[in-house]
C-alpha cells in the first residue's frame, strides 16, 4: 500500500508540475523596415477627383490640349530620368510621379489619349527599374520609390482604363529581352523556351496576403 500511495503521489506531483506555465518564448523585434507604407496624400487624391469631374463635364474637345501638355510633361520628365543616374530621393522622380498622376484625371475623362498614357507607363516602368539596379532595395527609400513608381503607376493606369471598358488594352508589353532559344508567337507575344508563365489565382488567402503586406498590391507570391 505505501508503495501504491507513493506512485500515486508522484503521478499527482508530475501532473501538477505539467500545469505550471513555462517561460514566455523569446520573440525577436520586428525589423526596422517592417512598417506599412502610407501614401499620406488624401488632399491630392481629392484634388485629382475634382479635376476628373471637371474634365468629364468639359468633354474631350475641351480637355485635349491639357492632356497633350500632360503627356509632353511626362515625356520630358522621363527624358531627364534616362539621361543620368538618380537616387530614390531625387526630385526628378517626384516630378515624374506628380506629372503622371495629374495626367490620369484627364485621361480617365477622355479615352482618346489612353494609349499614350499606357505607353508612358511602360516607359516609366522600364526607366525606374533600370535606375533601381544601383539602389539599395533593402532600405526603405529604395523599396518605397519602387513601390510608388511601379505599383502606383500601374494603379493609375488601371483606374484610367476602368472608365473606358471598351478601350482596355489587351496587353501591356514589357521589355523584349533577346534570346536565342526556340520560340513561338502566341496572341502576338513571342514566347521562348525557358520563359516562366505566371497566372493569377483566386484563392482568398492569396488576396489576404497581397493586401495585408507592408506594401499592399495585387499579387501575393509565386511558387515554382
Amino acid at each position: 500500500m505505501p508503495r501504491r500511495l507513493a506512485i500515486a503521489a508522484a503521478i499527482l506531483l508530475l501532473a501538477a508540475l505539467l500545469t505550471v506555465p513555462g517561460p514566455e518564448p523569446h520573440v525577436s523585434p520586428a525589423p526596422a523596415r517592417g512598417m506599412p507604407f502610407r501614401w499620406d496624400r488624401e488632399a491630392y487624391w481629392h484634388a485629382l477627383e475634382r479635376r476628373y469631374v471637371t474634365a468629364s463635364a468639359a468633354g474631350c474637345t475641351a480637355t485635349a490640349a491639357a492632356t497633350s501638355r500632360g503627356l509632353a510633361r511626362v515625356a520630358a520628365a522621363l527624358d531627364t530620368l534616362t539621361a543620368r543616374a538618380v537616387e530614390p530621393a531625387d526630385p526628378a522622380l517626384d516630378a515624374l510621379e506628380e506629372a503622371y498622376f495629374t495626367l490620369s484625371a484627364t485621361v480617365a475623362a477622355c479615352p482618346t489619349q489612353l494609349d499614350g498614357y499606357v505607353t508612358a507607363y511602360e516607359r516609366m516602368r522600364e526607366a525606374v527599374k533600370r535606375q533601381s539596379a544601383t539602389w539599395d532595395v533593402a532600405g526603405a527609400a529604395g523599396r518605397e520609390r519602387l513601390y510608388r513608381a511601379l505599383y502606383g503607376g500601374r494603379a493609375a493606369v488601371e483606374e484610367a482604363i476602368l472608365h473606358h471598358p471598351d478601350s482596355i488594352p489587351a496587353l501591356l508589353l514589357g521589355r523584349q529581352e533577346p534570346s536565342a532559344t526556340p520560340s513561338a508567337t502566341v496572341h502576338g507575344v513571342t514566347i521562348h523556351s525557358g520563359d516562366i508563365l505566371v497566372s493569377r489565382g483566386g484563392a482568398p488567402t492569396s488576396a489576404l496576403i497581397a493586401r495585408g503586406s507592408d506594401y499592399p498590391g495585387n499579387f501575393s507570391h509565386v511558387g515554382l
